[in-house]
């Protein structure tokens, strides 16, 4: 199967999404800034999965979130809830 994707970085809102979202199979949400590894999970980023989630939950859409950057087990039930 090939399906539609999108990854957003830590300083994109997610109001950039409402007119694509439909369209997308996935959303991966960058809870760190790209090209470095090993950085701490930003938890700025809670917000931002609970308002895609949200956009989700109202559009009654199967698109599925993943996480990406700083994710452990200290912080996985946190993000798991947002």
């Amino acid at each position: 199967m090939i399906g539609a994707g999108v990854a957003i970085v830590p300083s994109t809102h997610p109001n950039e999404l409402k007119y694509i979202i439909h369209e997308l199979d996935v959303v991966l949400i960058m809870s760190v800034n790209p090209g470095f590894s090993g950085q701490d999970f930003l938890y700025s980023q809670l917000d931002k999965i609970s308002l895609v989630k949200k956009m989700i939950q109202e559009r009654n859409l199967d698109t599925q979130i993943s996480v990406d950057g700083g994710v452990n087990l200290s912080n996985a039930a946190k993000i798991i809830q947002a």
